[in-house]
């Protein structure tokens, strides 16, 4: 038996074409429902935007209506004198029922009252004016306008009290002036007799420092030694101790107080310490030093000593 030759398989064309058209149904219909949802939003919309058009319609119908009402109350009567405020009085006479004059008293008592507010009230809440002018008006209109008289004795009698203070406080102040005066005077006084006492000692300043003795204070206790060397101590009394570190030259100097210093970083700070003295008021002062030498070279010696003298005056130890 000879073995027959096999068919050869065709192409599944129509397996194909189905599973096509299978998707495009498919994606037919997601766009179908897509357009659906679509429509009903717009449709939700559309009826949104009607009602809040027939809304707005509503409102200016009744602005319109509103508008002829006002116009129609507010058209003076032709019996009326010609009044700028003519109109309103018609419109308050008709709206709250009352006569022409009484809605013209009643505009031109508020006119009035808040014309008054306006032109003299710079910090009196409008709603407390108002309301203090109602319980006035009550009071008056039952007869007790003891009352008002009185608040107004009430605010006289505040002014009074017033005046009498600011005439204290006047009195008080002339006191004052006549005091300074005095004070004034005593100071040229003391001045005076201060450049006496300076031209007898040979001084050009006085003590930044003294006493009330008269006697000077020191500010600082120093030893000379040689090779640019010095020793610093304070020599202040305690009553001066707050104003001598109060200086910033004095604060940087204090750390090394009994210690071995340079003595041209000394005497950068006694340049400060005597700009500080010219700056005195009432009149410029200097400080004053005690010193002792250990420097055996006179003519070294000397030349410390000048150099302190050029910011400080000095009362100097003699050599033991």
């Amino acid at each position: 038996m000879t073995e027959q030759p096999a068919k050869p398989k065709s192409f599944p064309w129509k397996e194909i074409i189905i599973t096509i058209l299978s998707l495009l149904l498919l994606l037919l219909g997601f766009r179908s429902f897509q357009l659906h949802k679509q429509l009903e939003s717009n449709q939700e919309k559309e009826i949104q935007l009607t009602s809040r058009i027939n809304e707005q319609t509503l409102q200016i119908k009744h602005f319109e209506k509103l508008s002829r009402e006002i116009s129609t109350l507010c058209t003076p009567s032709p019996s009326d004198v010609i009044d700028p405020l003519a109109p309103c009085a018609q419109c308050i006479s008709t709206v709250l029922g009352k006569t022409t004059s009484s809605a013209k008293s009643a505009i031109e008592l508020g006119k009035y009252l808040v014309d008054i507010y306006q032109n003299h009230s710079n910090t009196l809440d409008y709603q407390k004016y108002k309301d203090e002018l109602i319980k006035v008006a009550e009071q008056i209109t039952h007869g007790e306008t003891h009352l008002l008289s009185t608040s107004v004795q009430h605010l006289l009698d505040v002014k009074d009290r017033r005046i009498h203070e600011l005439e204290s406080q006047q009195k008080s102040l002339e006191d004052q002036l006549t005091n300074t005066s005095n004070l004034q005077s005593e100071l040229e006084r003391c001045l005076s007799s201060s450049n006496f006492l300076i031209r007898r000692s040979g001084l050009d300043r006085p003590p930044c420092w003294a006493g009330e003795d008269g006697s000077v204070q020191y500010l600082f206790d120093l030893t000379l030694l040689p090779n640019e060397k010095v020793i610093v101590n304070p020599a202040w009394p305690e009553s001066r101790a707050q104003e001598a570190r109060s200086m910033a030259p004095v604060r940087k100097i204090e750390p090394y107080f009994n210690q071995e210093i340079s003595l041209p970083f000394f005497l950068r700070q006694g340049q400060e310490i005597h700009a500080i003295g010219n700056r005195a008021q009432p009149e410029a002062c200097r400080y004053f030093v005690r010193l002792r030498s250990k420097i055996e070279d006179r003519e070294t010696a000397d030349k410390s000593r000048l150099a302190v003298e050029d910011y400080f005056y000095k009362y100097e130890y003699r050599k033991e």
